[in-house]
């Protein structure tokens, strides 16, 4: 994959939201959003397709 920067400053292809949605993971994008909530300080809800 091309080395892509998104708008939020992470690289795609390492992005922990783009893997756990790709993979259809539910349990990853919750923690994943539980992560980021913590780590950002805004409230996040992982969601499915």
């Amino acid at each position: 994959m091309e080395r892509i920067v998104g708008y939020c400053g992470i690289v795609c292809s390492d992005c922990p939201v783009l893997l756990a949605t790709r993979k259809d993971d539910a349990a990853e994008r919750k923690r994943v959003a539980k992560l980021f909530t913590e780590e950002y300080g805004r409230a996040l809800q992982a969601r499915g397709h």
